[in-house]
């Protein structure tokens, strides 16, 4: 098995020291004490896991997780935080994501970035965007910033943590996962890898959720509940429960520059199209509470619709350029009625087989404790609610 140095070199990257450079710091800090416990826990051929982190000075949005001889490695390029951040404050900027959180006597002047957004990939380090005037609206963007990255790290440790990058070096003879490159789009033999982005999606999202409702977990026979507070440093339950969302939609917004068929293609990718990841996304969240908390996904729906089309109306509103077909036409489906119910339903049954073909062979590669069943079922806590997980 390579070193990370040895893949670097292959690739031609060059790494950046990031405890020097406040943007890339502050959220790298965040996530190892996010999963500090995580860490603690987790194990690597019986020995504790070792997990870096590395930032590439690459420019543009993209990560990778990958398993080499030395450590697990999470990978950043450099410019990702600054992305998130820019583009969170041009989007929260706009006032139609949770438009209710604002100060009253200052008034909004919408950011909005000069061009598409390919044009913001390749221009964000000369793009000023300062902080918003309105203390709430900044404080928003900040915490979208913050679940955003979160997500991105949690994402890439999950296929870690989960087995995923030993499983496809054991199958597939690679070593690393990447999240966003030219390939991603490519046609896979069969639904394996789109599987393992689906539980990469589910476990970041849960994470991000239970972080933004301030939710406490108990244990009913080893299967987590949670306990939710009515209010949260975002505001209400429902605020919390959309920037959840929006966290995890930015994200998908920067996988959508890659050129997909339409979400109705049944042909396994590499990764997920990106109208799936999104929408995806929402469906998660109203899984997990309801399981979690033995409601139904119906008591969500309304707060998830209505941060769908917030997303969709703030992304058209931001970009000078909102129609370059590429990822427009990507991120218009996340609203399609039929991608979201039909083809996405569908897709999920087959991620749900996929991962029931594969639980073993993951169950032998994971770092930590357990991995999600091999076959849904009730939760012990509430074995009158039909929600299985």
């Amino acid at each position: 098995m390579q070193t990370f140095s040895d893949y670097a070199a292959s690739k031609g990257y060059s790494t950046v020291r990031w405890e020097d450079i406040p943007s890339l710091s502050e959220p790298i800090y965040n996530f190892y004490f996010q999963f500090s416990h995580a860490l603690s826990v987790g194990r690597r051929d019986g020995n504790p896991m070792i997990l870096d982190v590395h930032v590439v000075d690459e420019t543009g949005f993209g990560a990778f997780a990958g398993t080499y001889a030395e450590a697990d490695a999470i990978v950043l390029y450099r410019d990702v935080p600054l992305l998130i951040l820019k583009l969170a404050r041009a989007l929260i900027s706009q006032g139609i994501i949770l438009p209710d959180i604002r100060s009253d006597d200052v008034d909004l002047t919408p950011i909005i970035v000069p061009g598409s957004l390919n044009d913001f990939l390749g221009a964000v380090n000369v793009w000023d965007v300062p902080p918003l005037a309105d203390s709430k609206r900044e404080f928003l963007a900040l915490k979208l910033a913050e679940y955003a990255n979160l997500f991105i790290m949690a994402h890439e440790f999950a296929h870690i943590f989960n087995g995923h990058t030993s499983y496809v070096n054991r199958t597939m003879g690679i070593s690393t996962i990447v999240e966003l490159d030219s390939d991603i789009t490519q046609t896979a033999g069969n639904y394996d890898r789109e599987t393992l982005e689906w539980d990469a999606d589910s476990f970041a999202q849960e994470h991000i959720l239970k972080r933004a409702i301030e939710s406490t977990d108990y244990l009913v026979d080893g299967r987590s509940a949670l306990l939710i507070p009515e209010t949260n440093q975002i505001g209400s339950l429902n605020d919390a429960i959309a920037i959840a969302f929006f966290s995890s939609a930015i994200c998908s917004l920067f996988f959508s520059v890659n050129s997909y068929q339409s979400a109705s293609d049944p042909t396994p990718k590499v990764h997920p199209h990106p109208a799936f990841r999104a929408a995806g996304a929402a469906a998660m969240i109203a899984q997990t509470l309801a399981f979690r908390t033995g409601g139904t996904e119906e008591q969500f729906q309304d707060i998830l619709h209505s941060s769908i089309e917030q997303f969709l109306m703030t992304v058209k509103a931001t970009f000078a350029t909102p129609g370059e077909p590429k990822w427009a036409a990507n991120v218009a489906q996340i609203g399609d009625p039929e991608v979201f119910g039909h083809a996405l339903a569908q897709r999920t049954e087959i991620w749900s087989e996929t991962w029931s073909r594969i639980h073993s062979e993951l169950n032998e590669a994971k770092r930590g404790p357990m991995i999600p069943l091999a076959t849904p079922a009730r939760h012990p806590a509430f074995p009158d609610n039909d929600r299985l997980g």
